[in-house]
Formats: structure tokens, sequence, C-alpha cells
């Protein structure tokens, strides 16, 4: 049962990534870059590997990218499925949905409080 849920948990989330860095970061990427692959310059222009050397910092960063928010959709997956589980079982100090709004409009003032020094 535990298995079965932590591997559709993992199952969603790496289905949405994928789905969403598709859409958002990857596929942007393929106009421009068959742009520049099917260009013909002049041989004097652009030395051999010369396309591959134009293309290559384009792509790097939105593939680290691509790799790297694993890990924050990850975080905001968790957290929401955390905060239905903890209202649905009603465990913590947030017991119900409007007990959230509630706890939610006095964030601004209780991290106003806790980071930011007191005037003298």
């Amino acid at each position: 049962s535990e298995y079965v849920r932590s591997a559709f948990f993992w199952c969603f989330l790496l289905a949405w990534k994928i789905v969403f860095s598709y859409t958002w970061i990857i596929h942007p990427l393929f106009t421009p870059t068959l742009s520049v692959w099917h260009c013909d310059p002049p041989d004097a222009m652009w030395p051999p590997g010369a396309k591959v050397a134009v293309l290559l910092p384009y792509w790097i960063p939105s593939l680290i990218l691509f790799f790297v928010d694993t890990q924050l959709w990850y975080f905001l997956l968790y957290s929401f499925v955390g905060l239905a589980i903890g209202i649905r079982r009603r465990i913590g100090n947030v017991r119900g949905v409007h007990m959230l709004r509630c706890q939610w409009s006095l964030l601004p003032d209780a991290a106003t409080r806790t980071f930011v020094p007191p005037s003298r």
C-alpha cells in the first residue's frame, strides 16, 4: 500500500515534470535550433563545427534547468500532498481549509515579526 502510493507519487511527479519541462523549456528551443542548423553561411565565415559551437551555449542552460527542476517540483508536490493529508486527518494547528485561510492571512505579519529587527 505504501509502496504503491510512493510509486504513484513519483510517477505523477516525473510525468508532470517531463510534460511541463518539454512544453516550456525544451520545445521553444527547436525552431531557433533548426534555423541555425539548416542555414548555409559561406565557408569563409564559419569554420567546421561552428554550428555546434553556436548551439551548445544556447542549449546547456535549458538542459541544466531540465534536470535540476525535478527537485523544485518535488518540494512543491510534496508540500501540497502533505497539506492535503494534514487537512484530511486534521493534524497540526491547521485543522481545516477555513483555518488555513485565517492562518495564511497572518503569515506576512508573522514573517515581519520574525525577520525584521525591532526599531530602536
